[in-house]
């Protein structure tokens, strides 16, 4: 399913909703829409058919779009953007999510499932060679499904904040080789991949902007 479908079916739900109509507490959730936005660090390990290994730290950005439906459950549309290095590539890995949160007392679970595009390319942007051929970049695409838990507090000037832990899943079953006619991305190549997966660990702050 495509995340423009995921994106209908989260507006059907919300219906006219805008804003939540009373106070939200990490204790006490308040029905509506509710968006909570952060950034932290995150880590991942590759295995494929011909390489395992660690990809290091780096930085990650998350937003969390969320209709809240009581007290306790609400559904998201969530995009996390993850910065990392292997070796000699860059890696841009975009996680694109629908899922379900759900609160006991200020401490909260969510787990979720969507698609993750995912791009590799050369530190020095130097052409990447397959078969004589010059290729600017790598881009995988597949599933992604994860789990988080976190907790949220409230500051003495009446802002809410999280912390949260979350391990993801990705599959990355196609491959597309790019490369730049001109200045414009084209795709050179596609084929399926075997047994190429992204375990990834990603530890996030935030805020809750409404």
């Amino acid at each position: 399913m495509s995340f423009k479908v995921y994106l209908l079916l989260f507006t059907l739900l919300c219906g006219r909703t805008l804003l939540a109509s009373t106070i939200f507490t990490p204790e006490s959730w308040s029905k509506g829409l509710h968006l909570l936005a952060g950034g932290g660090m995150n880590t991942s390990y590759y295995t494929s058919l011909g390489y395992q290994g660690k990809i290091g730290l780096g930085l990650n950005f998350k937003t969390d779009l969320g209709y809240y439906l009581n007290d306790r459950w609400a559904l998201e549309l969530s995009s996390t953007v993850k910065f990392n290095k292997l070796h000699d590539f860059l890696v841009w890995d975009t996680l694109f999510t629908f899922g379900v949160r759900y609160r006991v007392r200020d401490f909260f679970i969510r787990t979720f499932y969507g698609r993750a595009p995912t791009v590799f390319y050369s530190i020095d942007n130097t052409p990447l060679q397959f078969e004589e051929r010059s290729v600017a970049r790598l881009q995988y695409d597949g599933p992604v499904m994860g789990f988080g838990f976190g907790q949220m507090y409230l500051t003495d000037g009446g802002t809410n904040w999280f912390i949260e832990l979350t391990a993801t899943y990705q599959d990355l079953e196609r491959v597309s080789l790019i490369g730049l006619k001109g200045e414009v991305p084209v795709v050179i190549e596609q084929s399926r991949q075997e047994d190429t997966k992204i375990l990834g660990l990603i530890a996030s702050v935030g805020v809750l902007v409404f």
